[in-house]
């Protein structure tokens, strides 16, 4: 297992030091750790699946996948992929938070005509009409918040911008 764990901050491309913080102990423990020093106890094996999504099965085993993939980094693998701000993510992370027919429901509502007037006259299955809709949506979204950032940012600006009065 002590290897594993090695294999494991290695593959996150993290010091020693790094791994022991984001898990709360010093850079020693990890040193003991890898080397077989000092004695694993199952809490730690918790925590380290915990905080970085390491599958235990494979921690204790080796059987597996190294690395468990959640709803949440699946999307941050998503984003990553495609270069979306931390914003972005956010947005989609809170969408998939919602009960999937509060979605479809707010969707074929906010949506409603939007592919109804379709131009070609080829027919869209039901996955991918709902899956263009909910692309359409969360554009939709990210311009209402990109909007909304871009109108933080000149205010902002301005009041930077403002002398400052206290020591007048």
């Amino acid at each position: 297992m002590n290897s594993r764990i090695k294999a494991v901050r290695k593959s996150l491309h993290l010091s020693q030091e790094d791994f022991g913080k984001q898990l709360g102990v010093g850079r020693g423990v990890i040193v003991n750790i890898e080397l077989n020093r000092a004695e694993i106890k199952p809490l730690f094996i918790e925590h380290l699946c915990d905080v970085f999504n390491v599958s235990e099965d494979w921690l204790q085993t080796g059987d597996g996948e190294m690395f468990v993939m959640t709803e949440t980094s699946a999307i941050a693998q998503l984003c990553k992929e495609h270069h979306a701000s931390d914003l972005e993510r956010k947005i989609l992370e809170s969408y998939f938070k919602i009960d999937p027919s509060v979605r479809n429901q707010f969707i074929s509502e906010f949506l409603g005509d939007m592919f109804a007037s379709r131009s070609d006259t080829t027919a869209v299955d039901e996955n991918e009409s709902n899956e263009l809709t909910q692309n359409a949506f969360i554009e939709k979204e990210l311009e209402v918040y990109r909007r909304e950032l871009e109108l933080e940012i000149k205010g902002a600006e301005k009041s930077s911008a403002l002398p400052d009065t206290k020591h007048a």
